[in-house]
Formats: C-alpha cells, sequence, structure tokens
C-alpha cells in the first residue's frame, strides 16, 4: 500500500502529542485521517503529504456519504492539523480545497443542530423521575450541581469532592478545574445557591 508509512507516520504523531490536546479532538484526528488514508490508498494518492486536488477529491466524496456540514468541516480540520503537527505544508489551506468547501456547503447548507439547554420545566420533569434511593438521591444531586453550575457533562464528571465549598447560607462555591473554554486548567469558583 501506497500510505503504509502514512499510516505509522500518523501513529507516530498521535503518541507523541498525546496529552497535549483533548482525547476526543486526538481521536476525531485519528478516526478522520484513517479514513482520508484509506481513500488514498484506493486512489492512489499521499496522505502524507498529500496534495490539494486530493483532499478536494476526498471531501467530494463524503457528501455522498449523507454526512452533515460540520463534519466536512471537522475532517478538513483534521487533515489541516495533521499536515500542520507533522510540519508539512497544510493542503487545507489551497484555494482548490476552499473552493470546493464552498460548493459543499452551498449544496449541504452550513446550519448545525445546537444542543438544547436543560430549562426549568425539563429539570423538574428530571427531578421527578428520581427516585428516594441512593442512586436516585445521587441523580438528584448530579442534575441539581449541574444545572446550577452549568457544568458539561465531562466537567460535572470530573467534579472533587474537595472542590466544593459549603457556605454559611446553605449554598456552596465548586471549583471549575477546567472547562472546554479553559483547556490550561485555570480554574474557576462558581456559586451555587442552596436548595
Amino acid at each position: 500500500m501506497i500510505n503504509d508509512t502514512s499510516s505509522q507516520k500518523l501513529a507516530d504523531l498521535l503518541i507523541h502529542v498525546d496529552g497535549a490536546y483533548a482525547p476526543n479532538t486526538l481521536r476525531a484526528y485519528k478516526a478522520d485521517m484513517l479514513e482520508f488514508i484509506t481513500y488514498c490508498d484506493k486512489s492512489g494518492d499521499c496522505a502524507l503529504p498529500a496534495a490539494p486536488i486530493t483532499v478536494s477529491m476526498f471531501l467530494m466524496q463524503t457528501v455522498a456519504q449523507g454526512i452533515k456540514s460540520s463534519t466536512i468541516r471537522r475532517k478538513v480540520s483534521s487533515i489541516s492539523a495533521i499536515h500542520r503537527l507533522s510540519s508539512l505544508d497544510d493542503p487545507t489551506k489551497h484555494f482548490e480545497v476552499k473552493i470546493t468547501q464552498r460548493k459543499i456547503y452551498r449544496q449541504l447548507g452550513t446550519r448545525f443542530d445546537q444542543a438544547y439547554p436543560i430549562t426549568k420545566i425539563l429539570l423538574s420533569r428530571l427531578l421527578a423521575t428520581c427516585g428516594n434511593d441512593l442512586h436516585g438521591l445521587r441523580n438528584r444531586a448530579l442534575l441539581l450541581v449541574a444545572y446550577d453550575s452549568m457544568r458539561r457533562r465531562s466537567e460535572l464528571t470530573s467534579l472533587r469532592v474537595e472542590d466544593i465549598e459549603w457556605l454559611a447560607d446553605d449554598g456552596a462555591t465548586i471549583l471549575l478545574r477546567k472547562s472546554k473554554t479553559d483547556q490550561h486548567g485555570s480554574g474557576k469558583w462558581i456559586y451555587t445557591v442552596g436548595a
């Protein structure tokens, strides 16, 4: 296969940058690049470094898969990142790739699905399903902390007991150690009101 070395370069690079990026980011880079490498093997093109026309043709064939423009945008981002992290010229910055992206986005649209927040009404309905046993009380506590502190799931699961400081007025402050918008973990304290 023409891209055996590309697969090995990818594997080596992902080991090298492990810990510098979020696990989900590395997982996306790996999945997208392996898909691109497989495409390049079938078309007889080199994946690392890739020619802009190869990236354009890859993107055009993904449209038939029924995926959203946001997924295509992620694939472009992954190809770009792997090239940059490998100290190679980024083929996604080429005019040909930009034109292909514009064609795809005009065809598919660029609207993406936003995750809906939990409203007070929805929270009440979720809390009503929690039982009075240990699991129900735990679920109730998690829902209330998540709602009050506006934590994402990953932020909530990383919460530690020592991150909670109880206040005299039945409230608490919670240390948000690291978040999607604070990748370096500077942290910030979030005030929550008592029940």
